[in-house]
């Protein structure tokens, strides 16, 4: 899973989702910047009502960010 694939679904994400697009982009700069849990993250997700989301891109990148989170 690179990066070019997950930052081009967060890309199609802003085009039909733009709650999600910044939900999502925020918390990737976080968890790259080690600030961010795993439960912080859902807490995140389930205020912004992300997870509600159908897009098979949202998931995709919601799965990139726990990734990101447990490797560091």
């Amino acid at each position: 899973m690179g990066m070019t694939v997950t930052q081009k679904a967060l890309a199609r994400i802003g085009q039909v989702d733009p709650t999600a697009h910044a939900v999502l982009s925020s918390c990737m700069a976080s968890a790259f910047g080690g600030t961010l849990t795993v439960s912080g993250f859902q807490e995140i997700l389930d205020e912004a009502g992300v997870l509600k989301s159908e897009d098979t891109d949202v998931d995709f990148v919601i799965e990139s960010i726990v990734m990101i989170i447990m490797s560091g």
